[in-house]
């Protein structure tokens, strides 16, 4: 330690946390490129355009049925709009509140559609979500709709709730006076709660279990984002009035679409981060550059996860995917893609409480197998040639295929023991009797 209370490498320290501070960076945006983040924001761009006046009627029907938000929904409304679009909110809440208005006059089917319509927009949010968070298996329809549908009811009445008490309570004395720094604190509000939102929106919807500690750090990236996206946004708009000159009147609409692309994409990299921080745990664990494992780690973590599993057959409960994780300090995705491919290869199954157990006898399975359908030997299928690929021509063909059939039978012959027999308990050593320990006892003493 030093006589500033830092550790003598702290030097070192710091350099090694800034490296790994950038390849988190480049992890991240290669993620967000790769999985076609930009695309995303368009499609839910438009599909926001579509759904943003039946979320609206939505919601402003909610909020009509309970008195005591009767006069909060104007409050609401204007503080959604002109907190989060920039320049423009005042006039496209003319506009919703205009087109909302119109819906109560719809018929039944009229309707029906303006909810499917509505439902739309969480359907293509939960889409990308999986997409970022690389989810194979989507909820059943039955849940995404009752997810959907607590999403568009709760949601109106907690927002509501939350203006009604803060109204009161900031109604019922003077703070500003009492609490010099108050303004400051009502001023940060709107960050707070956007962080909070963004931190539930990528903890709930994407079908895959998200640790809160990323969601948050997720959600507070893209908070401080969103901020200084509405700053900067606001600030262009001002400064260089091109659609207003272009446009007109009519300025307004590629405006508001040019904010939605822009909050959209905001809101899709906090998403990006938040998945890509296992990942670049996964990656400081097996010490590769890039998240993922070598092919002896896979196999390495397969056979645990099926030590797991072989230990709690006989209770027929089978084990949660958080038990793994406690068992086996692993990150999540480590875990994941095992359970993925042991699954695929029918090594184990799911039950309906989300258990996992084991559907093969591991007796009657070698080490050999599982390396094959893991990618972890050099052929998956015993039927095939090794390293057969039709129209290649050279005379140095067969020699390397000798080499390669020559590696798969050592292969073989030393992962030939079966899974059973690996992950078999070690026999309790014999307790020592009076005469062993007098015998130990005398040894010494010589």
């Amino acid at each position: 330690m030093t006589d500033t209370g830092r550790p003598a490498d702290w030097p070192g320290h710091a350099i090694a946390r800034t490296r790994a501070a950038v390849e988190f960076v480049v992890l991240a945006s290669e993620r967000f490129w790769q999985d076609r983040c930009t695309q995303a924001a368009a499609a839910l761009t438009y599909t926001s355009l579509l759904s943003l006046v039946p979320l609206m009627a939505v919601s402003i029907g909610i909020l009509s049925a309970f008195p005591a938000f009767e006069d909060v929904r104007d409050q609401a409304q204007d503080l959604i709009f002109n907190a989060l679009v920039p320049e423009v909110g005042g006039a496209v809440l003319g506009y919703v509140n205009d087109f909302a208005g119109r819906a109560g006059s719809m018929t039944s089917a009229g309707v029906i559609g303006l909810m499917v319509t509505a439902l739309l927009l969480l359907a293509t949010i939960e889409g990308a979500f999986n997409n970022i968070w690389h989810v194979t298996t989507a909820r059943s329809l039955l849940g995404r709709l009752l997810s959907f549908w607590a999403i568009l009811t709760m949601t109106p009445l907690l927002f509501g709730a939350s203006i009604s008490v803060t109204s009161e309570f900031l109604a019922s004395a003077d703070l500003e006076e009492q609490m010099p720094l108050w303004r400051q604190v009502v001023g940060l509000l709107p960050l707070l709660l956007e962080l909070l939102a963004f931190t539930v929106l990528y903890w709930l919807i994407p079908n895959r279990p998200v640790r809160l500690r990323d969601a948050a750090v997720g959600g507070t990236v893209a908070a401080v984002l969103f901020e200084l996206s509405k700053a900067g946004f606001a600030l262009y708009v001002a400064m260089f009035p091109t659609y207003q000159t272009i446009y007109g009147a009519l300025a307004t609409i590629p405006i508001f679409l040019m904010w939605l692309y822009l909050a959209w994409s905001v809101v899709l990299l906090g998403a990006v981060v938040a998945a890509t921080l296992p990942d670049w745990r996964t990656s400081r664990l097996t010490g590769q550059r890039r998240a993922g494992m070598q092919p002896s780690q896979r196999l390495m973590l397969a056979v645990g996860v099926l030590r797991q599993l072989d230990r709690a057959r006989p209770s027929g409960r089978g084990v949660s995917r958080r038990r793994l994780l406690e068992a086996l300090p692993v990150s999540g995705p480590m875990i994941d893609a095992v359970l993925e491919a042991l699954r695929r290869h029918r090594f184990i199954e799911r039950t309906d409480e989300d258990r996992w157990v084991l559907s093969r006898d591991l007796r009657l399975v070698t080490l050999y197998d599982l390396a094959a359908v893991l990618g972890a030997a050099l052929r998956s299928d015993k039927d095939q040639p090794v390293g057969v690929i039709r129209k290649l021509e050279g005379d140095w063909i067969g020699r390397v295929t000798a080499l390669l059939e020559q590696a798969d039978h050592a292969q073989r012959d030393v992962f030939a023991r079966t899974l059973a027999d690996l992950i078999a308990e070690a026999p309790e050593p014999p307790a020592a009797t009076p005469a062993v320990l007098d015998r130990h006892r005398a040894g010494a003493a010589e």
